[in-house]
């Protein structure tokens, strides 16, 4: 590897997930000099970052809750007194449902939308503030293919469209002030949801130009190049990383 993250703190949100693991992983090869893992579970991301630690990897482990302001100022906080604040930010934690507009209820939809809209601007607000002190750093949003196209996920697709728009309105913001704000989305990425939705998956592989579903590793390389100086000059942009999908006009997948 390169040391594209060489000393740089990398916070990365729901990194319980896949996603969230494959970028730990990467921005730990990549020379980063503290990764911190922030999920729900306090003690499952202790417990990694302890793993971590022991294979030699800078790594801490906080209990995040991304809806809540008190838990990222507690966060944000603690970050800025034992490393010096955050380098690097991947807003990654989302949830999702696939009901749609007709069948959502108030309440599955106020999650979703506080989980995947109000997380990523808690975190831009609290991680950016500590970032603008600092004179930079590099914000990473994980928006979705679903923020392109009608997506039959009522709000999961409307909380990844606002995260795009967000993330243009944040880099307008903070870009001049030294800090990058870019978004990546992701295609269709198998977890262990879907499993038992084989059919799922396989249409959607069999609609993509690649002739495959997207890998956590895919989104990773992804970040990876919008947090490093590689993409110095990229600001407001949205990578989507899809495999082609959205460039099939055709696409057909069933449940």
């Amino acid at each position: 590897m390169t040391d594209r993250l060489k000393n740089k703190t990398v916070l990365v949100t729901g990194a319980l997930g896949g996603i969230g693991s494959a970028t730990i992983a990467l921005a730990a090869r990549e020379g980063a000099g503290t990764v911190v893992l922030a999920d729900l579970d306090g003690a499952r991301v202790d417990a990694v970052a302890a793993e971590l630690c022991e294979r030699g990897v800078g790594a801490v482990g906080i209990a995040l809750d991304v809806a809540s302001e008190a838990s990222w100022e507690s966060l944000v906080s603690r970050l800025e007194g034992e490393v010096g604040g955050v380098d690097v930010l991947v807003n990654n934690a989302g949830i999702t449902n696939r009901f749609g507009v007709l069948e959502t209820k108030v309440e599955d939809w106020d999650r979703v939308l506080a989980v995947n809209l109000t997380g990523v601007f808690l975190g831009m607000k609290h991680a950016g503030r500590s970032m603008v002190g600092n004179r930079g750093g590099s914000i990473v949003n994980v928006a979705s293919f679903a923020s392109y196209t009608g997506y039959r996920a009522a709000s999961y697709a409307a909380s990844k469209w606002a995260v795009r728009g967000l993330t243009q309105t944040a880099a307008d913001e903070l870009g001049s002030r030294g800090v990058r704000v870019n978004s990546v989305s992701p295609g269709f990425v198998p977890t262990p949801l879907t499993e038992n939705a084989p059919n799922l998956v396989r249409s959607f592989s069999d609609a993509t130009p690649l002739g495959r579903t997207c890998a956590p590793e895919d989104i990773a390389a992804a970040v990876v190049y919008l947090a490093s100086d590689d993409s110095s000059y990229v600001c407001g942009h949205d990578l989507l990383v899809d495999g082609g999908f959205m460039s099939n006009t055709i696409r057909d997948v069933r449940a």
